[in-house]
């Protein structure tokens, strides 16, 4: 039986989630401008309970010559890997990323208390939008949520505590990222309907 006592039909990220990271890179504040309006159009955050995050631009920090996946993607994986490491040093219990590309739909919130009614207790990262590499298998008796086996993209997911270390292993230990052009997926819950989308990318196609 699915406990919904504690969750209702209108979330936000903000009462959610302990942190909700925005990232973005230094001087796009043509980009950071458009997301503010729309993220107060849909409601989905509290700015002012907002981290902007400063993302790591692979032209600027260059990758090592093991990794193969490009300079955005090198970027996109520091960014990602240091707000991990972040929350994990300073005791979060779980946060959540937007990417400064990232745009929801006008229903947001309520998609998001439905997902997060339906949620197993145990979650260790979900999804709210992203490439499916591998088929996601339902959960019985729940239609808002899948439990994903490879997810692609990084524009709108969380992350809790219970997976920061299995969270950062898979991410820096992924064999794609040294073998081929491009990102990898990882593991992890989704929306059956995605709460938010991906309009573009930050930092290449890298993956977390």
């Amino acid at each position: 039986m699915l406990d919904v006592g504690r969750w209702t039909l209108n979330m936000t990220l903000t009462d959610t989630f302990e942190k909700v990271f925005i990232l973005t890179l230094p001087g796009a504040e043509e980009r950071r401008a458009v997301l503010e309006g729309h993220l107060r159009e849909v409601g989905i955050v509290d700015l002012a309970r907002v981290t902007w995050v400063r993302a790591v631009a692979g032209s600027v920090c260059p990758p090592p010559i093991w990794f193969r996946a490009g300079e955005g993607a090198w970027g996109c994986f520091c960014s990602h890997v240091r707000m991990a490491q972040d929350a994990a040093m300073d005791g979060v219990e779980s946060y959540f990323v937007i990417e400064d590309d990232a745009t929801f739909r006008a229903d947001a919130c309520e998609r998001l208390g439905r997902v997060m009614a339906e949620l197993p207790e145990d979650w260790g990262q979900l999804y709210l939008g992203g490439e499916h590499l591998r088929e996601p298998v339902a959960l019985s008796g729940r239609s808002a949520v899948m439990r994903a086996g490879n997810v692609n993209w990084t524009h709108a997911y969380a992350v809790h505590r219970r997976a920061f270390s299995r969270f950062q292993y898979h991410v820096t230990n992924a064999v794609d990222f040294a073998t081929a052009k491009g990102g990898g997926g990882t593991t992890g819950g989704s929306g059956s309907e995605p709460v938010g989308d991906s309009s573009g990318e930050i930092g290449g196609s890298g993956s977390a």
